[in-house]
């Protein structure tokens, strides 16, 4: 006769509410784990307006004591607005390339993109030759917040503001100051700062040139991917060190699958349009701006 767990159980403490709570939480994980498998192997939908590359980087594992390793993963946007997280991968070294990246969504069922977005190094050269049709830009929001970080907590409101100045309207820009600083002060003070975002903004061009539709859509897909990757790093970080590189992976692969269930049911209260269709398992239904209500805005140069 084996042992009985919970019969050893009931005899140490009758009640036994721990150890209930112990094992509902093992039972949850398991099936968390075996849910979260199957969902980085589903097939993907064939078109994607949108694909939005993220890092988590400076993971510390305990098998590589004084080095730390990154994991990327993406989010993809249809054309109608729908989302969805596509994939969780080790970064290099010693593990997966933006090739192997790049194959594993073809792989599962990816033919066509439109635009490529995000902090994934080399990802550029394989996404050209994937899917020919595809342009590459960095993610806006990523830098944005790159840039500021680079600026004193006190500047940030001013700089931010330039950040998000609209197109074509330089020359008003120059009345725009901030109570705290001045834009000359700012460009005076921050000269590298807007040498990187001047780069970012030439780079964005191709997105930039689009239709109002797609450049809402591409700023919407950004910026719900990077609102992800603020709060899945954080949890990461504070997590401290992992066993080991798969243990890390499947950590941050739970998170984002909880993540993007809990997207699925803030938007259920959204009303749907009539034109949005799920295209696949798991697509977060995500409302587009109306063309020209706010495509018009985009950062530049101040």
């Amino acid at each position: 006769m084996g042992y009985d767990v919970r019969r050893a159980a009931d005899k140490v403490c009758p009640n036994r509410p721990l150890v209930n709570q112990v094992e509902e939480h093992v039972m949850q994980s398991s099936d968390a784990r075996v849910k979260v498998a199957k969902w980085l192997r589903r097939p993907l939908c064939r078109r994607y307006a949108v694909i939005v590359f993220n890092t988590i980087s400076g993971i510390k594992v305990r098998t590589e004591a004084g080095s730390s390793r990154t994991i990327c993963w993406a989010l993809g946007s249809l054309v109608n607005g729908d989302s969805e997280i596509l994939g969780v991968w080790v970064g290099e070294p010693q593990s997966t390339t933006p090739s192997a990246v790049i194959d594993d969504l073809r792989n599962r069922g990816v033919e066509s993109l439109r635009f490529g977005v995000g902090n994934l190094l080399g990802v550029e050269p394989p996404l050209s030759l994937a899917f020919m049709k595809a342009s590459a830009c960095p993610s806006i929001e990523q830098a944005r917040a790159a840039a500021l970080a680079a600026v004193k907590p006190i500047h940030r409101p001013a700089m931010d503001h330039l950040f998000r100045f609209p197109r074509g309207q330089e020359d008003e820009m120059a009345t725009v100051d901030s109570p705290v600083i001045s834009r000359t002060d700012l460009r005076e003070r921050y000269p590298d700062v807007l040498s990187r975002w001047a780069d970012v903004v030439a780079r964005c061009e191709p997105l930039f040139d689009q239709p109002s539709l797609y450049n809402d859509l591409v700023r919407s897909a950004d910026q719900t991917a990077f609102d992800i990757q603020q709060r899945v790093a954080k949890v990461v970080h504070r997590q401290g060190s992992f066993d080991d590189i798969a243990t890390a992976l499947e950590f941050v692969a739970v998170r984002l699958w909880r993540a993007e269930r809990t997207l699925d049911r803030d938007v259920r209260s959204v009303p749907a349009r009539s034109d949005t269709r799920r295209s696949s398992p798991g697509v977060l239904a995500r409302a587009i701006p109306e063309p020209g209500v706010a495509a018009s805005v985009a950062p530049v140069l101040p």
